[in-house]
């Protein structure tokens, strides 16, 4: 695998991306431009939620696309069967495992599990605050992780094209897909 090959990978996933970020960004920006204004204080704090999200989005595409080179190069055979399992099943079981992960989540918010309702308005000390900041940061790169490996078609052909690819070059491959899926 050459330069040439690095080249057209990175500019296949940059057209992709900018595909990408033109069909499905909108969803997405409008759940952010609802976050922003309703959680945030100032263009600061709106800036690190926004790196905070697409840093787990990033993260996210990057080790799909190295997993799935990993995937590519050692498991899958010409068959697209992994350990004689069609690698369609497994996708499926993954994303269906994914949505009840999920739905158990919202299903504990919805009842309060997660609420801060036993607090009671109780002072928080400085220690418990910063705490509180992390969760929140924590939570929006998990959010943008989620995001990010939400299956769509983009996502998926990308996938696939880095499972024919070296870890490196997908790696690569995944970081130019995520940015041009970000700024377009």
């Amino acid at each position: 695998m050459g330069f040439s090959v690095l080249i057209e990978s990175m500019t296949a996933a940059a057209y992709v991306g900018m595909g990408c970020g033109t069909c499905c960004g909108s969803g997405i920006s409008a759940a952010l431009y609802g976050y922003l204004t309703t959680h945030t204080k100032n263009i600061g704090q709106s800036a690190r939620v926004f790196l905070d999200f697409f840093f787990g989005k990033f993260l996210a595409v990057i080790l799909l696309c190295c997993a799935a080179s990993l995937v590519g190069s050692n498991f899958i055979d010409d068959d697209g069967r992994v350990f004689g399992i069609k690698v369609a099943l497994i996708v499926d079981a993954v994303m269906l495992a994914m949505g009840i992960w999920f739905h158990i989540g919202w299903l504990r918010e919805k009842r309060g599990v997660h609420s801060c309702k036993s607090c009671q308005g109780s002072k928080i000390d400085k220690a418990e605050k910063f705490t509180e900041e992390k969760a929140h940061h924590s939570a929006l790169v998990g959010m943008g992780f989620g995001y990010g490996i939400s299956p769509c078609a983009p996502l998926i052909l990308i996938t696939g094209y880095a499972a024919t690819l070296p870890v490196g070059f997908a790696a690569i491959l995944g970081a130019v897909f995520a940015l041009a899926s970000t700024i377009c």
